[in-house]
């Protein structure tokens, strides 16, 4: 169901899941992101994972030893978004969370992406709101759940409008019951991620 959704695009439209800056196409941008990654800044790491993964600031060009450079790395890809989601940025987090899924870089672990998805969720993170509904509804890396499925959906269809029509799938398939409990949950988690983040209400 939404699992075809969420792994089709996952890493080859990083940007577009991102809520971060976009990584700028130009090659020169690859060493001065790298010399702020390496001072530690958490975002820098981030977009240096993501052109390690995606090997989009060469795309064009034509320069074969710079090309070289960037070479697609999805080990050290990882190595990336490590250090950057441990310092809490929930895009990194997302990322992390979606190798250890994919076993990219990094041993295949389905409970280990369940961690990441969640802190990053636990953000307000839309994406991995929907990463981690759709851990539970395949029961991977954690029991199958189709109430935490729904919650989770239900707070990230507030930004990912094209979830809505799976939610409103996952809820003809619920009981009543199923159905009250997953409103509740969601309540919970609204707050939940209003305390985490110091946000607002969340509507």
């Amino acid at each position: 169901m939404l699992a075809l959704l969420f792994a089709g695009g996952l890493f080859l439209q990083g940007v577009a899941f991102c809520q971060g800056q976009p990584i700028p196409p130009k090659h020169k941008q690859f060493e001065a992101t790298k010399a702020k990654a390496e001072k530690g800044d958490a975002r820098a790491q981030f977009m240096l994972g993501e052109m390690y993964l995606r090997h989009s600031d060469v795309d064009n060009v034509q320069d074969k030893t710079l090309k070289a450079q960037v070479e697609q790395d999805d080990a050290e890809a990882v190595k990336w978004f490590r250090k950057a989601a441990q310092q809490g940025l929930a895009d990194a987090q997302f990322q992390l969370g979606a190798m250890y899924d994919k076993g990219r870089g990094v041993k295949q672990d389905a409970a280990e992406a369940v961690e990441w998805f969640r802190k990053a969720a636990e953000q307000g993170f839309a994406d991995a709101q929907l990463g981690l509904g759709a851990m539970y509804e395949r029961g991977r890396g954690v029991k199958q759940d189709r109430v935490e499925t729904y919650a989770w959906w239900n707070l990230a269809v507030k930004t990912r409008k094209d979830v809505a029509p799976v939610l409103r799938n996952l809820e003809r398939q619920m009981t009543p019951q199923q159905l009250t409990e997953a409103l509740k949950r969601t309540e919970e988690l609204k707050t939940l991620i209003q305390a985490s983040t110091g946000s607002g209400p969340l509507l």
